[in-house]
Formats: C-alpha cells, structure tokens, sequence
C-alpha cells in the first residue's frame, strides 16, 4: 500500500468532510472568491501585516515578489488595486496568480533538497528524507489553500512535486500515479513531466502524450533493451515479439487459454499485454505511428497517453515483467 499524499495525509488528519457527492467546480464560486484573494495576501504580495484581508490592502505597493509575479504573469500593476482590476476582468485570472505563488514559493523547496542530497548515502534514507520535507513544506506553506479548495468543490488542487494547481484525479488514479513514480529516477522524471503537462491549470496534450512515452521507453529499457539505452518503443516491442521465450510475467497463459486462442503469437499472457500497451501508444503517438497525420494531441488524448502510461509503469515497479536468467 502506497503512503498517503501530503493532502491527502492532511484532510485525513482534519477529518474533512468528503466530496464526492457534489462534482468539481472548474470556475471559482463567489464562496470561494474571497478567502483565496485573502490566501494571495498572506503569501506576501504587497506591504502589509500578516492576515490584512484583501480588500484592506488595495492601496499597498506590491513587494518584490508581487512586481516579479505581474512581469512573468505579463500584468502592467503598481499596486494591489491593478492586480484586483485585472482578477475581475475574468476571475479565473486569479487561479493563475495561485498557480504562480505555488511553484514559485515550491522552488525553495527544490533549492533546499539540492542542497542537501550530500548527507544521505543510500537512496532509501534519502527518499524518506525527501518524502519528509515535502509533507512538511506542504503542511506549512499550502495546507490552508488545499482546504479552501477541497472543501469548497473546487476543480482544482495543490502539489509540491510537481508544484502548481492541478485538476482533481479519482483516488484510485492517484494511488497509481503515486506507486509509478515512487522511485526517482528518469521514468519518474518523465511521468511527472506527463502529469503536470496533463492536469495543470493550462493543459497541453502533445507533451504529455510525449513525455509518456518517454517514461515508458525509460521503464521497459532496463529489461527489454539493457544493452541499448536509448531504444525507442518501437524497437522495444520488437525485442519483446522476436524474444518472448526470453521474458516471463505474472500472466502466464494456461493450456486451456492456449487452446481457447490459437491464433495468437504469444506464448505468454502478460508479455503479450505488455506488447499491446506499448503498442497502442507507439500506434497513436502522431510523430512515429501516424506520420500521416502532424496535428497535435488534444489534451484528453495526452490524458488518455498518460492514464494507459501509468498503469504500465506501476506494474512494471512491482516486477511484472522479468528477463528469463541468462538472456541478455
């Protein structure tokens, strides 16, 4: 069983009255208007004590943090009286400026743990610290932000790894996602990259769909291709169809099913599956199995990409797919 995430660790503590019976809000509700404007105050945007409501404070100067937050966020602003213009133009305005305090308070956190990757010598003790100091940053810096928007249906969510405001998952994806990028390593680089390409505030479907495949290719290499590290999927499906006598999984095909399906190629059940899945999205990935066809991927394909990415990568954490002893 896969530890809790720090929201997830956090609501659980709280006692957070569940959800599930109401659907998400993509849009901010005038509930929720306020109390988030307030949550910007407090991240130190202008010069004002801690916990001065916004509307107080439209008068105040911005703070170096509040200049660089309108430069990157393109917004002409002086003062939070600007800012407040430009969130009512369009209130979805303001989940991008949360969005931006998140990552850009989260760099701290990315700073402190490059920082001090010299002090652990084995990997286990160093993940376990990383894991710590994520759960606590979240607890002091986003814990308050996270309960406005759960609690209030809202669409939207916080995270630290990767950082931003990212839309709402079912538990059991996010269980998944959690057992698939458990090990920090470059498949875990890549499907993150594919989460937050998927689910942040503004989506993009072509790099999550490629940055799934990465993080498969990334997966499967190391016993597929352990000679070849920069094989690409499609080369990795043709070891696993030319080989298979080479692989076992936990998916062995029985006589009876071998009879039931004489058709098929593969002896075994789960490096046949492993084969199809790989397959479906080296087929749809539009830059190698539709060459035809240069449009990019809308987002619910690149969700779909990373959804079917998932699952195969958390498998293969747990062992699925093994190289017979002696193949190499």
């Amino acid at each position: 069983m896969t530890e809790p995430t720090p929201v997830e660790r956090y609501l659980l503590g709280k006692k957070a009255i569940s959800r599930r019976d109401f659907p998400p809000d993509q849009e901010i509700k005038p509930h929720l208007y306020e109390p988030l404007k307030d949550w910007c105050i407090d991240r130190k945007i202008v010069d004002v004590r801690p916990r001065a409501p916004w509307r107080r404070s439209l008068d105040c100067a911005l703070t170096d943090l509040g200049q660089m937050m309108c430069i990157e966020l393109k917004l002409q602003a002086n003062s939070l009286n600007d800012v407040d213009e430009f969130i009512e133009g369009d209130h979805d305005r303001l989940l991008w400026l949360i969005d931006w305090l998140v990552r850009e308070q989260a760099k701290s956190l990315a700073e402190k743990l490059a920082g001090e990757r010299w002090r652990y010598d084995d990997l286990d003790g160093w993940e376990r610290y990383q894991g710590q100091q994520r759960t606590r940053f979240f607890q002091e810096q986003f814990a308050r932000l996270e309960e406005l928007l759960s609690r209030g249906g809202s669409a939207w969510r916080v995270d630290v790894d990767p950082a931003g405001l990212f839309e709402r998952v079912t538990e059991s994806e996010r269980k998944v996602f959690e057992e698939a990028t458990r090990e920090r390593d470059a498949a875990t680089e890549h499907l993150n990259a594919a989460w937050e390409a998927a689910w942040k505030l503004e989506p993009t479907g072509q790099v999550a769909f490629d940055e799934a495949i990465k993080a498969v290719e990334a997966t499967l290499r190391p016993v597929v291709t352990p000679n070849d590290s920069t094989a690409h999927l499609g080369k990795i499906r043709g070891e696993l169809k030319a080989s298979q006598e080479h692989y076992t999984s936990r998916l062995e095909r029985t006589p009876e099913g071998s009879r039931r399906q004489p058709a098929s190629p593969f002896a075994n059940e789960g490096v046949q599956m492993i084969y199809e899945l790989a397959g479906s999205l080296w087929r749809s990935h539009r830059r190698h199995g539709q060459t035809e066809k240069r449009d990019p991927h809308d987002v619910e394909e690149g969700r779909d990409a990373v959804t079917l990415a998932t699952a195969l990568i958390a498998m293969q954490r747990r062992g699925f797919l093994e190289r017979t002893a002696g193949k190499r």
